[in-house]
């Protein structure tokens, strides 16, 4: 898909905004209100259920995830029992999606951005499951920690 200027001047809006008060600050309070009045809906656990890892290990995680470029999600849906909600940018309008939940379960999905294509990131539009990608990732993870 091509970049033209209209998601050029979309993208930087959302990268602008999120280094502001409204992403910290704002976004999650209009998330609350959008669910509280019912605009838009939201409950329980995304799927794509990709492992369970020890409870020690969770935080390490992520933050080897943060190591491989990951930063936290401020623009998702907070699903049940969620810990941290992690996201890389790929090809400047896809990201891998990764939800570290605090029964230890791993889940993750690859999809549209929602700063980068925003509708077509809530009609879940090219949502898709890469398996392989995040066992990958899971596997090189545990690898390093053993090296330690």
């Amino acid at each position: 898909m091509e970049e033209n200027i209209f998601t050029r001047i979309w993208v930087n809006f959302w990268r602008f905004t999120g280094k502001t008060k409204l992403a910290h600050w704002g976004f999650p309070r209009l998330r609350r209100i959008v669910l509280y009045y019912g605009i838009l809906t939201h409950s329980g656990k995304q799927r794509f259920y990709i492992c369970k890892l020890n409870k020690k290990l969770l935080k390490k995680f992520a933050d080897y995830l943060k190591k491989k470029g990951y930063e936290k999600d401020r623009y998702a849906w907070v699903d049940s029992g969620e810990l941290f909600s992690l996201r890389k940018i790929n090809k400047k309008i896809y990201q891998y999606h990764i939800r570290i939940f605090k029964n230890r379960e791993i889940h993750g999905h690859y999809e549209y951005a929602p700063d980068r294509r925003p509708l077509k990131h809530l009609e879940s539009t090219n949502l898709r499951r890469k398996r392989k990608y995040f066992k990958k990732l899971v596997r090189d993870f545990k690898k390093e920690q053993n090296k330690s």
